[in-house]
């Protein structure tokens, strides 16, 4: 598993949604690169799921998205809108899933202390950590919507 965070996302804020997914997969991760704009951590072990994680800014998203090959089958998308990624055509052959949208085509984010997080949280992260679901994908699907 591979997790995307934009590079002008705080240090405090990126350690602290590593050891959310840590908690959510018992996986650690650890700095891989910096890609278009984007910082890239692996998880170890690395082939544990087949799954790209992204969170940012749609209009931070797409462009990454456009620019960077994405190796794995499944990619799921945390951002504040998702209807402008639909268009990326060289993406149709992966598993897309993307953050809850309410009726507008946003994701609403919560502040994340009144969840006992120390950063602003999506309903789909909120649902992820609260999963029931023993594993990654199940999980995944558990929290994110499908396209």
């Amino acid at each position: 598993m591979r997790y995307a965070i934009h590079k002008s996302t705080s240090k405090d804020e990126v350690k602290n949604r590593l050891e959310f997914l840590e908690t959510i997969f018992k996986l650690k991760f650890f700095f891989k690169e910096h890609k278009n704009e984007f910082c890239i951590y692996s998880s170890f072990p690395a082939n544990k799921l087949d799954v790209f994680f992204i969170s940012g800014h749609s209009n931070l998203v797409k462009n990454f998205l456009i620019n960077t090959n994405i190796l794995e089958k499944r990619l799921i998308i945390n951002s504040c809108q998702i209807n402008n990624l639909k268009t990326l055509k060289h993406l149709k052959y992966k598993k897309i899933y993307i953050s809850e949208q309410n009726k507008d085509g946003t994701s609403d984010l919560l502040v994340g202390e009144e969840f006992n997080f120390s950063f602003n949280i999506t309903h789909s992260e909120l649902n992820l950590f609260n999963s029931n679901k023993k594993s990654g994908m199940p999980k995944f699907r558990h929290a994110f919507n499908k396209i």
